[in-house]
């Protein structure tokens, strides 16, 4: 038997190597073996008797690990972002200590080590359920992410969603450190001195046919797996020789303003007082650069304009702005050509103009309204009123006029122009840095069937949701219905490209085509079975400015490369469009009854112990 110092150690050391795992599956690249090396490491580390300690100690860990790897993913500062990493590292360990105090019930004595391997997954995906409906970030840093990459993993996420992953690979991590200490078992059952040889030798058997049981079962699993998701792609591939003639496509380009970087700087100074381009922020004096914000958005205005009749010209038959890219104001000290009306209008009359439907996305803003705001923010931004209201709106523009009654059968929207086809508000703003602000957005997804590639071709099913939306599975479960969603989105260089690859899990989810067009972040267009088809990332040197070579937020105004793309007009329907959130729920379900039946467990048996000491 190994000395309790030396266990102490060796556990200690699997802690700390769980936490490395748990550290490179976070940040902008996560590295998808980190997942697996994290449950084998702190599940075996949790093998021991001092479990509280091996708790302490891994969260402290973890909560680290969370503060170097995402303090800039997160816009929060000081002990707030403090707090959430602390938070974020003890939860993600609460699944080893709740599987471990849960294995005392004598109702799963008798089940199988097989059946008794589901509870840790179980425990894992009720938990990431928890954290995404409760998380100011929605899904962000949940584990199934860190599988980008394994396109026939995440096919499994067109079953349950992305707890399917979840669940599979906390149960394949689970059970292969079951196996590692079935092995374990095995070999200090030859050297029990307190049996006799033939004792020794039995139980020793025994636990390495329930360790090549396991194995067994391990590789039948992950091999089935492997196979359905390959088979996935096989059969439900569009593109190719075979399929692609029968399958037609919309070209589809994504383009930048070469000023909204600079238009949103001054914004964000505007509304939060933040110093974004080193110089101090107004707080409630309103002293924003109006002249230039106005300046720069008709320049954008025109921009656009250009933009989308070289693409057209090009062949596009939708032109994609991204989030915010052009911004309105109606106010009695702004020019009239910067109304939203105004902005209407130009927009109509630049589709029609060209054959082309032009999807923008477009803050209207209140530029003078005050308000109050909570006591977090407060202390956060040194504010002690917020000032500006906006309106964060994807507007799809259609090259011929749409009929009132027509645009009214689409869910949630007003039609604001003849020429408007689909409206849709941002349902999820952004925390701290947005959501004080944000007007609200829909609650349910717009979907229209729209004649993209003409009036003398089939209606493609066309939906729209905005950046952080794509948090939130269970909202873009709305677009399930549709063939392709436009989405634009506006990052920051600690997102990058993180949020993008999670468009490739909804994508799956929902059967649908998305394109994902992004400021200051990564654009990606992709398929109903992930396969990116289109890419292009914001950060790359490759823009230019005349001869030289631009990276936009340090050279202005700098022009990145477009992004165009052929995307697939038909989608697949889904297991997860129609049962949802389903196994989430079982594993919560499960979870908490199991929880509650171990504590009121506890309490019959401290009640029969107290009555035996009185007789």
């Amino acid at each position: 038997m190994v000395p309790d110092s030396r266990q102490h150690k060796h556990n200690l050391a699997l802690l700390c190597l769980g936490a490395a795992g748990f550290a490179i599956t976070l940040g902008t690249h996560p590295v998808s073996f980190g997942l697996y090396l994290f449950y084998v490491c702190t599940f075996l580390g949790f093998s021991g008797k001092d479990n509280s300690v091996c708790a302490l100690i891994s969260a402290t860990f973890c909560s680290i690990a969370v503060y170097y790897m995402l303090g800039d993913s997160i816009p929060l500062t000081g002990p707030a972002i403090v707090v959430l990493c602390v938070y974020s590292g003890f939860e993600v360990i609460f699944p080893f200590v709740l599987h471990h105090k849960l294995l005392e019930l004598p109702v799963l004595d008798s089940l199988s080590h097989a059946k008794k391997s589901l509870l840790f997954p179980i425990l894992v995906t009720a938990t990431e359920y928890f954290h995404a409906k409760t998380f100011p970030y929605g899904s962000y840093g949940i584990s199934a992410y860190t599988q980008f990459g394994s396109p026939s993993l995440m096919q499994l996420v067109s079953l349950f969603g992305i707890w399917s992953l979840s669940f599979f690979s906390s149960w394949v991590g689970g059970a292969v450190a079951q196996i590692i200490l079935l092995n374990e078992n095995s070999r200090q059952a030859l050297s029990h001195t307190k049996l006799g040889v033939a004792q020794r030798l039995e139980n020793s058997l025994l636990n390495s046919r329930q360790a090549l049981s396991h194995v067994k079962l391990v590789v039948t699993v992950i091999s089935l797996c492997l196979l359905f998701g390959g088979c996935r792609i096989r059969l439900l591939a569009w593109d190719g020789a075979f399929n692609a003639p029968s399958v037609p496509t919309v070209r589809t380009a994504g383009i930048w303003p070469k000023n909204t970087l600079h238009v949103r700087e001054q914004m964000l100074r505007h509304h939060l007082g933040l110093a974004v381009d080193q110089i101090a922020g107004p707080g409630n004096s309103y002293n924003a650069n109006w002249e230039e914000i106005v300046k720069l958005s008709l320049e954008d205005y025109a921009e656009t304009e250009k933009r989308v009749k070289v693409e057209a010209d090009a062949g596009a038959k939708v032109v994609m702005l991204p989030e915010l890219a052009l911004v309105t104001f109606d106010h009695e000290s702004f020019p009239e050509e910067i109304s939203k009306q105004a902005f209407l209008k130009r927009m109509a009359a630049c589709a029609k103009e060209n054959g082309v439907f032009i999807g923008v996305g477009v803050g209207f803003n209140q530029p003078f309204v005050e308000f109050e705001i909570n006591m977090f923010l407060r202390e956060a931004l040194k504010l002690e009123k917020m000032v500006g209201l906006e309106s964060n709106n994807f507007l799809l523009f259609s090259p011929t006029e749409i009929s009132g009654s027509e645009f009214n059968e689409v869910v949630n929207g007003q039609q604001l122009n003849s020429h408007v086809n689909l409206h849709y508000r941002k349902m999820n703003p952004v925390p701290v840095i947005e959501a004080p602000f944000a007007l609200e957005g829909n609650s349910t997804i717009p979907v229209h069937d729209v004649f993209l590639n003409g009036l003398d071709s089939e209606p493609v099913s066309t939906s729209a949701a905005i950046c952080f939306d794509m948090e939130n599975p269970t909202h873009i479960r709305g677009t399930a219905t549709s063939a392709l969603v436009l989405n634009p989105s506006y990052d920051w260089p600690g997102l990058n490209p993180y949020h993008a690859r999670v468009v490739a899990f909804r994508a799956i989810e929902n059967g649908v085509n998305i394109f994902h067009h992004c400021l200051a972040g990564t654009s990606l267009a992709v398929d109903y079975l992930g396969n990116v088809i289109g890419h292009a990332d914001f950060f790359s040197a490759g823009a230019k400015v005349g001869k030289k070579q631009c990276v936009p937020l340090v050279n202005a105004p700098c022009d990145s490369l477009n992004m165009v793309a052929n995307m697939p007009t038909i989608g697949v329907t889904t297991l997860y469009s129609i049962v949802g959130d389903a196994l989430a729920w079982l594993c919560v379900g499960v979870g908490v009854g199991l929880s509650i039946w171990r504590i009121v467990g506890l309490d019959v048996g401290s009640e029969n112990s107290k009555r035996k000491k009185k007789f």
